[in-house]
């Protein structure tokens, strides 16, 4: 998909819900934000945003996080820029990783 006239944008997350859909029986769960975007030219707009593409690497914001997204303020479009490190799930286990072992080897230099 084309993306012209977008541009870069700061989003808080106002709320986040499940919404189920999908056959009966079926776990089709999908996770949905709320998100109030300011773009740096325009009026700020709200609306739903879903997880981006298949969401392997998305790490989802919590209420109150203020994340990058892009944005088309003609058309009040967005969605998540999962160039944003907050958004990386990758991003949060090595920072964990880092911490545990930072921790680990705390008194080794004794």
């Amino acid at each position: 998909m084309l993306r012209r006239d977008w541009e870069q944008a700061a989003g808080t997350i106002i709320d986040r819900r499940n919404k189920r859909g999908g056959e009966v029986g079926g776990d089709a769960s999908t996770m949905r934000f709320l998100v109030e975007v300011r773009p740096t030219s325009g009026q700020s707009f709200r609306l739903e945003l879903g997880i981006p593409g298949f969401g392997a690497n998305f790490r989802a914001p919590m209420v109150g996080d203020v994340v990058k997204v892009l944005c088309n303020p003609a058309h009040t479009k967005a969605r998540f820029d999962t160039s944003d490190p907050r958004l990386s799930w990758k991003t949060e286990q090595q920072a964990k990783k880092n911490q545990f072992d930072a921790e680990l080897h705390e008194g080794d230099s004794a």
